[in-house]
């Protein structure tokens, strides 16, 4: 009985202490995102009516909130990447599931508005902000993956394939004093996260962007977590870009994959997509050790130890 007590206590004393932890980067996150959601609602007050004027009206036509989140998300980059106008929007998205009822019926005004508000729009398909205006802070959906990361003060981050660097922005905010490493290939890509540091986070001087290629990350030594965020089915030279991240964590690193797996009925997805099967298999190939795994619907999380750590 005693010795029960006494492991009791231990849990109970484990328990507060990472619960203290976890307060430790949440409250400090959601004051910061907080002020940044202020200083984004108030840069163009006309042209955030004119955003929640278009989403309410959009709501009425897709019923569906993650069709409409998808066509938002999709058609905002097609018009800031691809250089697509009304007429192709209209064509490329009629046929798909997540379009159908949406692209016959948009408007200019209402791409211009999404283009307006491009970095409110990420935030909110991210899961950092709500849809409904006033945008409120989506409580559950900052801090769930950042707990499954096991940050520490002061470590080295990497975002590698961070596509627009939202999850990398986010982990700026969380006062941890962290080096964040953002790789992309794409060079457009590259300037939209340069224009909305530049726009936001001139006082975060610990940011710093990575032209990778398709076998190498390009990172410094001494990374702490890489995390790979719906972008390893993308990569097509896996193993040779595996191995430069393997270069680069310390040996006590960790890399982090979250892959939304393709669905039993895979209409209107990423053809490159991989079930899970498949990206288990895939990983086993390069000797990193699985030590913990997250899943939620379709989407994976897998947290891998860096092999070094093993020999």
């Amino acid at each position: 009985m005693r010795y029960f007590t006494i492991l009791i206590i231990l849990i109970a004393f484990s328990n507060s202490l990472q619960g203290q932890k976890l307060d430790s980067i949440y409250y400090p996150l959601i004051e910061n995102i907080s002020t940044l959601r202020t200083i984004v609602l108030q840069k163009d007050i006309e042209a955030l009516y004119q955003f929640d004027s278009t989403i309410k009206r959009w709501s009425t036509i897709e019923p569906n909130d993650e069709h409409l989140g998808t066509f938002m998300f999709q058609v905002e980059y097609c018009i800031a990447f691809l250089n697509w106008d009304l007429k192709k929007v209209r064509k490329e998205f009629e046929d798909l599931e997540y379009g159908k009822r949406l692209a016959p019926l948009v408007t200019n005004e209402e791409l211009q508005s999404l283009c307006d508000n491009s970095f409110l729009n990420q935030l909110i398909r991210y899961g950092i902000l709500k849809r409904d205006y006033p945008f409120p802070i989506n409580h559950e959906g900052v801090i769930h993956e950042i707990e499954f990361l096991d940050l520490e003060k002061g470590m080295k981050i990497a975002d590698v394939g961070a596509g627009r660097g939202i999850f990398s922005i986010l982990l700026a905010l969380t006062k941890l004093d962290l080096t964040i490493y953002i790789n992309e290939i794409n060079d457009d890509l590259l300037d939209s996260i340069e224009e909305v540091l530049s726009t936001y986070f001139q006082n975060y001087h610990s940011i710093y962007l990575v032209k990778g290629s398709k076998k190498n990350a390009n990172l410094p030594s001494g990374i702490d977590r890489v995390f790979i965020r719906n972008s390893f089915h993308h990569f097509s030279k896996k193993k040779q870009m595996l191995n430069s991240i393997k270069k680069s964590l310390n040996d006590d690193g960790l890399l982090i994959i979250h892959e939304a797996l393709k669905s039993e009925e895979p209409k209107d997805e990423c053809s490159k997509k991989m079930d899970e099967a498949s990206l288990r298999k895939e990983m086993a190939k390069y000797d990193f050790v699985l030590i913990d795994e997250m899943r939620k619907g379709q989407v994976i999380v897998l947290k891998y130890r860096n092999p070094t750590k093993e020999r």
